[in-house]
């Protein structure tokens, strides 16, 4: 199965193309124009095999009572635009999925918070956690000092993989297991 994941923004957005099946990354980008992105899930749908994805996975926003800006509003649009481009019917629901950031956070690295291991502390999870959980999900099979992104002679798995295409790689991870988590529960047989 082929996901892009999405990490929205207001005028650009990061987005991952993963191949659960093969467990590699197709191809993904920090920021592209959300206009562009919305005309590619378009004309994905019937466009070239390199374009085709069978889910779209995309990042959703959530309230935490705080006051928000414009662009939070304009975000909030453009996800329903990409939405609303992806017309793939799925009778199972996997087709096109919103996965909040917190979702995200507790599938990938367990929880929202942890204990800082050097002060003791209880501290956020945030894009390090995050980035540093999808690293260790990959092989380190690339040259360099980190070769799970390797170097341009010897690129890892993770090469090219940049800004908040890290977000949305780790979006896709997170769509892989919770699908995978449902289907095995629908699978399993409940009392009647």
């Amino acid at each position: 199965m082929r996901i892009l994941a999405i990490d929205p923004g207001p005028e650009s957005s990061g987005w991952a193309l993963y191949d659960a099946d093969a467990h590699e990354v197709l191809g993904s980008a920090s920021e592209t124009p959300n206009a562009d992105l919305d005309t590619w899930i378009t004309d994905a749908q019937g466009g070239s095999a390199e374009r085709m994805f069978d889910a779209l996975a995309i990042e959703d926003i959530e309230s935490y009572g705080k006051r928000v800006g414009a662009s939070v509003f304009v975000t909030c649009k453009w996800i329903g635009w990409f939405m609303r481009a992806w017309r793939g019917p799925d009778p199972k629901g996997t087709a096109a999925r919103l996965i909040p950031r917190r979702d995200v956070k507790i599938v990938m690295c367990g929880g929202c918070t942890y204990t800082d291991p050097m002060r003791g502390t209880p501290r956020k999870v945030g894009k390090a956690e995050v980035k540093g959980a999808v690293q260790e999900r990959f092989p380190e099979t690339g040259g360099g000092k980190r070769p799970v992104i390797g170097t341009i002679r010897e690129p890892g798995p993770l090469h090219g993989v940049e800004g908040h295409a890290w977000d949305a790689l780790a979006l896709a991870l997170a769509f892989v297991e919770l699908t995978r988590a449902r289907d095995a529960f629908d699978r399993t047989d409940a009392p009647e």
